[in-house]
C-alpha cells in the first residue's frame, strides 16, 4: 500500500521482453577476458553452490532414512538454524569490522566449514557411531549450517559485489544468481546415480566433498579480489567512454 512506484527503464526499441535478459547475459559472458577473476569466481562458486546445495538435500535424505522426526521436532530444528543464522550474521560482522579481515578470509572461513559438513557425511561410510546416524548430530548440523552459511551466502554475494563493475552490477549479479541456481541440477543427478549405483545414501559424500574442495581452493588460491577489483573498474571506465 504505502510502496511507491519504481519503473524501471523503457525497453530499448527492438528488443523484447523474453530475449532481453538472455541477450545481456550472453553480453555478459563476452567481458571474461577483460575480467579474468570475476569469471574465474562465478565458475568457482558454481560449483561450491553445487556443492553446498546438494548436501543440504543429501543430509535431508539421510535424516529422512534413519528416523522419522515429528513436525514438532522439525520445526524446532528450524527454529535452530534461524535462530543460529541472526546470530551469526551479526557476530561474522562484527568480527570482520573489528579486526577488520577481507572478505575473501570470511568467505573461506564458511567454506571450510562447509566442506566439513560432507566429509562428516563421509564418516558415515565406515561407521554407524559417527557421520549422521544420531540424533543429536542432526541438531548440531542444524545449528552448525546456521552459524556459517548465513555468513557463507552474505559474503559470497559482498565478494561478488566487490568483483562486479561499478554500474554494471545488474549484469553480473544476473549472471551470479543464475550460476546459483542453474548449479542446483547437476549435484543431484550426480549423485543420485552414484546411489542408485551403490544403494547406500552416504556414498554420494565423497563426491560433494571434492566439489567444494576444489570449488574452495579455486576461490583461494586463483581470485585476487584486489585486481579483479581494479580491472572491473577499469573496464567500467572503458565502457562509460
Amino acid at each position: 500500500i504505502y510502496q511507491l512506484p519504481r519503473p524501471g527503464p523503457p525497453l530499448p526499441k527492438g528488443e523484447h521482453y523474453f530475449t532481453i535478459g538472455w541477450k545481456q547475459i550472453w553480453a555478459t559472458v563476452k567481458t571474461y577476458k577483460h575480467l579474468p577473476y570475476t569469471f574465474v569466481y562465478l565458475a568457482a562458486y558454481f560449483l561450491l553452490a553445487d556443492g553446498l546445495n546438494t548436501t543440504g538435500t543429501l543430509v535431508t535424505i539421510c535424516q529422512n532414512a534413519k528416523f522419522s522426526f515429528s513436525f514438532l521436532t522439525l520445526t524446532y530444528l528450524g527454529l535452530c538454524q534461524a535462530v543460529a543464522s541472526t546470530i551469526s550474521v551479526l557476530g561474522f560482522w562484527y568480527i570482520q569490522r573489528y579486526w577488520k579481515i577481507s572478505t575473501k578470509r570470511m568467505f573461506g572461513v564458511t567454506n571450510v566449514v562447509t566442506i566439513s559438513i560432507s566429509l562428516w557425511g563421509m564418516i558415515g561410510i565406515w561407521t554407524n557411531k559417527f557421520g549422521f546416524h544420531n540424533v543429536w548430530e542432526f541438531w548440531a548440523y542444524n545449528i552448525v549450517f546456521g552459524l556459517f552459511q548465513a555468513p557463507y551466502y552474505a559474503f559470497s554475494q559482498t565478494m561478488m559485489a566487490e568483483l562486479s563493475p561499478p554500474g554494471f552490477d545488474n549484469m553480473f549479479f544476473g549472471l551470479f544468481g543464475l550460476s546459483n541456481r542453474a548449479s542446483s541440477m547437476v549435484g543431484p543427478i550426480v549423485v543420485q546415480a552414484i546411489i542408485d549405483k551403490t544403494g547406500n545414501n552416504w556414498q554420494g559424500f565423497p563426491f560433494l566433498f571434492a566439489l567444494c574442495s576444489v570449488a574452495s581452493l579455486i576461490i583461494w588460491f586463483a581470485v585476487d579480489v584486489e585486481k579483479g577489483r581494479r580491472a572491473a573498474v577499469n573496464w567500467a571506465s572503458s565502457q562509460r567512454k
